[in-house]
């Protein structure tokens, strides 16, 4: 009677909340995959063609450079220096050998110029992007 009443409500709840858990289980997963969605529609990654465009601007870009530096026309501010020179400044004789390879390798390996600078936050080297006038 009794018993066996209060055992079938027992056994009702654990149901019910088994079946509460399996619905927010399955709610949660939903929100998982719609967030994982999102966040891969959020990140497109460049298509070959925009990869192919950007190399071809970065070369332009460093063969104007290269025939800049050439010419010899590049700023006269001592921000704009070639890395021939640089490395010669008293800015680069106060740096480290490290400092100075990583100055150096920053030169050959970018577009922009670089110089050497002293900050609180801990970069050695700020980028100096020339200027092109059309």
């Amino acid at each position: 009677g009794k018993r066996a009443h209060n055992c079938a409500v027992r056994i009702f709840k654990r149901t019910e909340h088994a079946t509460e858990s399996r619905s927010l289980f399955g709610r949660l997963t939903r929100q998982r995959h719609q967030n994982r969605k999102q966040r891969k529609m959020a990140f497109q990654p460049p298509t070959a063609r925009q990869e192919l465009q950007n190399r071809k601007i970065l070369e332009e870009l460093q063969q104007k450079k290269q025939l800049l530096l050439k010419q010899g026309q590049v700023n006269a501010s001592p921000a704009a220096l070639p890395s021939a020179a640089t490395a010669n400044t008293t800015d680069a004789h106060a740096l480290t050998t490290s400092q100075r390879t990583a100055l150096q390798h920053a030169h050959s390996s970018s577009v922009g110029f670089f110089i050497p600078q002293d900050s609180s936050f801990g970069n050695l080297i700020l980028p100096v992007l020339p200027r092109f006038d059309k």
